[in-house]
């Protein structure tokens, strides 16, 4: 959905919620939704962490884990993955 996004505007979004909402400004060309419901908790029920690159070419979300923080080891582990276009 990120990707998709990034066609249809020309950039990444700046948070998660811009897949559902059209944000206020720069999205000229949103066609979203992007999701049909709320973005969803990771399996532990928290939030997804959503970070865009300084220059605005790559993001990850990444879950903290069990316990909501970063770092751990086990089911607190971090999971997560940057992607950038082409990806």
């Amino acid at each position: 959905m990120v990707q998709i996004y990034r066609q249809d505007i020309g950039h990444y979004p700046e948070t998660l919620a811009d897949l559902r909402t059209k944000p206020a400004i720069g999205a000229t060309g949103w066609r979203g939704p992007y999701m049909d419901t709320d973005i969803p908790s990771d399996p532990w029920g928290n939030e997804y962490d959503y970070q865009l690159s300084s220059d605005g070419e790559k993001f990850s979300i990444i879950s903290y884990g069990r316990d909501g923080a970063p770092g751990g080891e086990g089911d607190d582990a971090d999971i997560g993955r940057e992607v950038s276009e082409g990806s």
